[in-house]
């Protein structure tokens, strides 16, 4: 049998957390001007292996009883789940601002026109390529 966890057991994986998130965050921007993701992903999926753990940790414990210290953490650990999100968020839109600018809407439809047409039939399709 396991010894029960204290207060400062949590307050120190809370801890090992906010550093993981940290190290996802810098591993993230360090993606920006590479094509080098695995970094960001394992450290994805460490800090996604310790909250899975917290959580069962933290769902066996009374929180009602949880120290105001522990409280703070657990609120740091959120406003870095935010920051991370919004991270993703801006570099995914990032990428797809300039997907947009290699492949303009109005070129994309045009193409996307031209493949569904047989070479040479002549019909009622879209004009947007008649003389």
């Amino acid at each position: 049998m396991t010894s029960p966890l204290t207060w400062p057991d949590i307050s120190r994986e809370l801890t090992l957390l906010q550093g993981l998130f940290l190290s996802a965050q810098q591993a993230a921007i360090d993606t920006i001007g590479t094509n080098h993701v695995e970094p960001f992903l394992e450290r994805l999926q460490a800090l996604g292996q310790g909250l899975v753990a917290l959580q069962a940790t933290l769902s066996s414990l009374p929180s009602d009883e949880t120290p105001a210290d522990v409280r703070l953490q657990l609120d740091a650990l959120q406003t870095s789940m935010d920051n991370l999100m919004s991270l993703n968020h801006r570099l995914s839109a990032q990428a797809q601002r300039a997907l947009a600018v290699l492949f303009p809407p109005d070129a994309v439809k045009a193409y996307s026109r031209l493949g569904g047409r047989g070479m040479g039939s002549v019909g009622s399709g879209s004009g947007y390529l008649k003389a």
